[in-house]
């Protein structure tokens, strides 16, 4: 709900002073968890903590840019768009040891820690200085001259990108485990393990395409490759009888390629947001991602019901090529 307001505080503030905030922000929330009296209470302090995320996300990005030469900025941002396989490669390893037991808010404990460590490396290591002087963020501007990055072709075209990954990633993730069980005859147990696979594959697509960007590879070849990868790999996937043991590949290469997706997205942020509104662009994107992960489900669900395998099809297919349009439009425009 609140990506694009997010924005603006990144701008108005900077994004380190953003961080910040957000881990000291995120630490009162876990002290919250550990002493909730009642499921009530998490999920209120579930929902301010989408907040701290998506100050991150948006203050991450800015911050990244503003530090980085253009020589270097492809490769910082690849290493930053790897942070949802890693966080959840890291957050299963640590919450499955105390899971299930009486001792599951430990959880957050280990959480705190992370935060404190956070902040301090952020305070302590980012120089000190004001991103607005930089150029990255300008003076209080009214609120039409401020909110002029909405009504930009570059940003827009970018959140539609963000949007039909995400979509991907979160709506596949959502549907594919009942459908993989329907269709092989398998256990959800079993699909899900299936799945668990395919989104490990996600971080070594998202390492393969970080790679090729730092060693120069071109945006446009990078969209079509993974465009003809995950529509084809995609669309396989969802055949009927497809035999079970090409599953597994099929499905760790299409994952693979939607990493490589949150790859090429990230690196097209400095090139489709303006540098003086930085922060509300990225607000945007990232809303779009965030109306992704809260509808994607959703929808595919609904198109789920009766399992055919051609919905998925166009849907994966549609997805890709919008993809691939839209970046020719961005580094065109640029």
């Amino acid at each position: 709900i609140l990506a694009t307001a997010s924005g603006l505080m990144v701008d108005r503030f900077g994004p380190r002073f953003a961080l910040v905030s957000a881990a000291g922000a995120a630490i009162l929330l876990d002290l919250g968890y550990l002493v909730a009296p009642n499921l009530y209470a998490l999920f209120a302090l579930r929902f301010l903590e989408g907040l701290v995320i998506i100050t991150t996300l948006n203050a991450g990005p800015a911050i990244l840019i503003a530090m980085s030469s253009e020589k270097s900025q492809k490769t910082a941002l690849s290493l930053w768009s790897s942070y949802t396989p890693v966080g959840n490669f890291i957050a299963l390893a640590v919450g499955g040891v105390v899971a299930g037991g009486l001792w599951w808010t430990m959880a957050y404990a280990y959480h705190i820690a992370l935060l404190a460590v956070a902040v301090g490396l952020t305070w302590f290591s980012l120089p000190h200085v004001d991103l607005r002087e930089k150029g990255q963020t300008g003076p209080r501007k009214s609120m039409v001259e401020t909110f002029a990055a909405l009504r930009q072709p570059g940003p827009i075209r970018l959140a539609i990108i963000f949007f039909a990954i995400a979509s991907l990633g979160v709506g596949s993730t959502t549907v594919l485990p009942a459908y993989i069980a329907s269709e092989h005859g398998l256990s959800i147990n079993q699909a899900s393990g299936l799945m668990a696979g395919a989104n490990l594959m996600m971080l070594i697509g998202t390492f393969l395409a970080g790679l090729a960007v730092a060693r120069g590879i071109g945006l446009m070849l990078l969209a079509l490759v993974l465009g003809g990868i995950g529509a084809a790999l995609g669309v396989a996937t969802f055949l009927p009888n497809i035999h079970l043991s090409l599953l597994a590949p099929l499905l760790g290469g299409w994952f693979a390629g939607i990493g490589g997706g949150k790859v090429l997205m990230t690196v097209l942020l400095p090139i489709a947001t303006p540098p003086g509104q930085r922060g509300l662009a990225i607000g945007v994107v990232n809303q779009a991602s965030a109306l992704a992960s809260f509808g994607a489900p959703v929808i595919w669900k609904l198109l789920a019901t009766g399992s055919n395998w051609l919905v998925f099809a166009g849907m994966i297919t549609v997805s890709w090529l919008v993809v691939v349009v839209l970046v020719r439009q961005i580094l065109r425009a640029n």
